[in-house]
């Protein structure tokens, strides 16, 4: 057997194609899958940025009482934590006064907070 000869068959697969012609295809469908996943990437948008609908009146009003009722609540547990002395009930009227000062972010916004306004509040628009 030839060096040619060698060569044709160590470079030829199943089917009668060459190696080297197989890679080429692969490593364009590999781009192309890679350029098609791009642009997906480019038109979808980052669930955390994502934009909500504005709340209507009835939603407001009830973001609103929902907002008073937890400032009530953390009022309520921080008089009582300081008048009955367990410091575990100023904790979590404080963190009531917390979910309240958010529900009437809901209020200010008109619409509902996305998780990153939720979790660091203090680094949203």
């Amino acid at each position: 057997m030839s060096a040619a000869s060698k060569a044709l068959t160590s470079r030829q697969c199943l089917g009668g194609t060459s190696i080297v012609g197989r890679q080429r295809r692969v490593a364009r469908a590999i781009i192309r899958v890679g350029r098609a996943e791009a642009s997906l990437s480019n038109q979808t948008l980052d669930p955390m940025v994502t934009t909500r609908s504005r709340l209507g009146g009835v939603n407001r009003a009830v973001a609103l009482a929902l907002a008073i009722v937890w400032l009530c609540a953390g009022v309520a547990g921080i008089v009582l934590g300081f008048v009955r002395g367990p410091l575990l009930l100023v904790a979590i009227a404080l963190f009531a006064i917390w979910y309240a000062v958010l529900w009437f972010r809901v209020v200010a916004r008109s619409r509902l907070l996305t998780w990153r306004e939720l979790a660091t509040p203090w680094r949203s628009k």
